[in-house]
């Protein structure tokens, strides 16, 4: 299964919030479908909030419900020298356990003519595969022994085809991820086809997303300003704030891994603020 992920960097407006804090990328998601008539455009913008309540109650006002709740751990991989991340490629594992889970690679494709940056993600044995391309190519020796310690990290082990890859997990984040859609019930259905994730790490940043989900590229214009329009009720009447959100795995490395951080910005792998 491959995905292909186009982030279009904004210029942020005035109107941010204490509560609420807009992030610089929307992400417009196509999923590669084995048929035509079966692709699919997720639309998301995310968004930075320090105060669960606060929004959670905002949800409820806009017509909101809880959808499910579910909690998931995220290992990224990379070798010693950061050789995966400085080519703007994301090796990590997603699941409930170091072995009940999925590998996923997240590869940057380059700028396009318009400045968007474009993502092939590729899940499965696959990534683990396209990573050890990845290595070979760029020289790395895959011979090294791999570290055991993992950085402290209880790690997943690699597949056996892979266990010669000098790979270890650097970053190691806990999610608590709420999910809200529109209630059918709900009088308007100004916000229908939208829903919200909120998610929490274990080393208490918060951030939020906004994803509608089209069929037809022609209505990822207007799904962009549905969504934005979303985002912009959520933030009204917050007190101005300086500064736009970080990812997840961009704010983990600014606190506990600032030469990697550095690194990336020097490699114009992470964009400078």
């Amino acid at each position: 299964r491959m995905l292909f992920r186009i982030f279009l960097w904004m210029t942020l407006g005035p109107r941010l919030s204490s509560a609420f804090l807009r992030s610089r990328s929307l992400i417009i998601r196509k999923s590669a479908m084995t048929t035509s008539h079966n692709m699919a455009y997720e639309v998301e913008e995310k968004f930075q909030f320090s105060d669960t309540p606060t929004v959670e109650s905002r949800l409820k006002e806009l017509g909101f419900v809880p959808s499910k709740q579910v909690e998931f751990v995220d290992w990224y991989f990379d070798t010693d020298k950061n050789e995966m991340s400085l080519q703007d490629c994301w090796l990590r594992f997603r699941g409930r356990s170091n072995v009940d889970g999925d590998w996923e690679l997240k590869k940057g494709q380059g700028n396009t003519s318009t400045g968007t940056t474009v993502y092939e993600e590729i899940v499965g044995e696959e990534a683990i595969s396209v990573t050890k391309t990845i290595l070979v190519d760029g020289g790395c020796k895959i011979s090294e022994q791999r570290a055991d310690d993992d950085n402290g990290f209880d790690a997943p082990p690699l597949p056996d085809f892979a266990s010669d890859l000098p790979l270890q997990a650097f970053c190691r984040l806990e999610t608590k991820r709420s999910s809200w859609e529109v209630d059918k019930e709900w009088p308007t259905q100004t916000h229908a086809g939208l829903s919200v994730d909120l998610d929490v790490t274990n080393t208490g940043y918060s951030i939020g997303e906004v994803e509608m989900v089209v069929d037809d590229r022609d209505q990822i214009k207007d799904a962009n300003k549905r969504v934005q329009s979303l985002i912009a009720e959520l933030i009204e009447g917050s007190a101005p704030c300086e500064g736009p959100a970080t990812g997840k795995l961009e704010q983990f490395l600014i606190i506990n891994r600032p030469d990697h951080y550095e690194a990336c910005l020097e490699a114009g792998v992470i964009k400078r603020r």
